[in-house]
């Protein structure tokens, strides 16, 4: 799945979830990571995928 793919099924900008990726973005809005959360949650349903480097990146603190 790539950061586009994420972010379109999220419904955020792609630059949001690459920010996250890399470790860039430590103050994103708690609706971001909802949709974040929520999104990798169906297509982790759907694909059997494994998103928990991306999901331990949206809850680390700075």
């Amino acid at each position: 799945m790539s950061a586009r793919g994420l972010a379109r099924e999220a419904g955020v900008t792609p630059s949001t979830v690459l920010h996250v990726v890399s470790g860039n973005r430590f103050d994103m809005t708690s609706t971001n990571a909802d949709k974040l959360r929520a999104a990798m949650a169906r297509l982790a349903a759907a694909t059997h995928s494994d998103f928990g480097d991306i999901e331990h990146k949206i809850h680390e603190k700075p």
